[in-house]
């Protein structure tokens, strides 16, 4: 039988012993192990999303808007909303690792926590769970529950629950609301041009308000349906009608 020299053992009685780079491994592998355990302590400590559709239920009581299901919002509408606030909205889970390196590189350029880059998911749960504080720790419990709702819910069930909370201006809350207070109609009835103008709202509601900023609302719609060229949902042609089309909403309401 070999003998295994004493000398060729000394590293593994005597850490202080071991040469640097495996100190440095064992260090590294540490610090890992504590940083995944950690996170998932933090992660577990978060607030549970299985009361995700009662608070967007509450709120739509609250503003007097009645609940609409994704097979009433036009298709129109959905892929609008999706090129606009999130275009791999079908593809991440939760977060977009492309859309948060940029915002966290726009971040580190403006020295503090600004807007931008989040998914649907992250602003459905920032929205209901999280509130308007933009600090950098709020910002992380945003992309938790993210990962949470994501996790807890489909794509259908998060793009519904987000079509009745998000704010779309002028007391309105959700599309189907929205669709009433801006063309007098349900949100099944909208046109084209009409679902481009819904989908340029979430972004700045005040600033894009039809009523009172129409020319600012023709300018953001415009850029909706260019996104929806762009990204192969509609033609140019369909993109041009749809501008004189809302042209003339925008006439008839002034």
């Amino acid at each position: 039988m070999q003998v295994i020299s004493k000398r060729k053992l000394s590293w593994l009685r005597a850490p202080w012993q071991w040469p640097w780079p495996m100190i440095i491994a064992v260090c590294l592998a540490g610090l890992t192990v504590l940083g995944v355990i950690a996170l998932v302590i933090w992660f577990e400590q978060l607030p549970s999303v299985a009361d995700l559709p009662t608070r967007v239920q509450s709120n739509l009581e609250q503003h007097h808007a009645a609940y609409t299901p994704l097979s009433e919002v036009p298709p129109d509408l959905q892929a609008a909303l999706i090129v606009t606030e999130d275009e791999r909205f079908y593809q991440n889970q939760g977060i977009d690792l492309i859309g948060l390196g940029r915002a966290i590189f726009d971040d580190l350029q403006a020295g503090r926590p600004i807007e931008g880059g989040s998914t649907l998911t992250e602003q459905l749960a920032k929205m209901v769970y999280v509130g308007n504080d933009n600090t950098i720790g709020r910002k992380l419990e945003t992309l938790g529950l993210a990962l949470k709702i994501a996790h807890a819910y489909s794509k259908d069930e998060v793009l519904t629950l987000y079509l009745n909370q998000v704010y779309l201006g002028h007391g309105a809350y959700g599309v189907g609301q929205a669709s009433e207070v801006y063309f007098q109609q349900p949100v099944r009835r909208l046109d084209l041009a009409e679902c481009a103008l819904l989908a340029g709202l979430p972004q700045a509601p005040a600033a894009y308000d039809p009523l009172r900023h129409p020319d600012l609302a023709e300018r953001r719609q415009a850029e909706v349906l260019q996104r929806m060229v762009d990204d192969g949902v509609i033609s140019s042609a369909q993109a041009a009608e749809a501008q004189q089309t809302l042209q003339r909403i925008l006439a008839r309401e002034a």
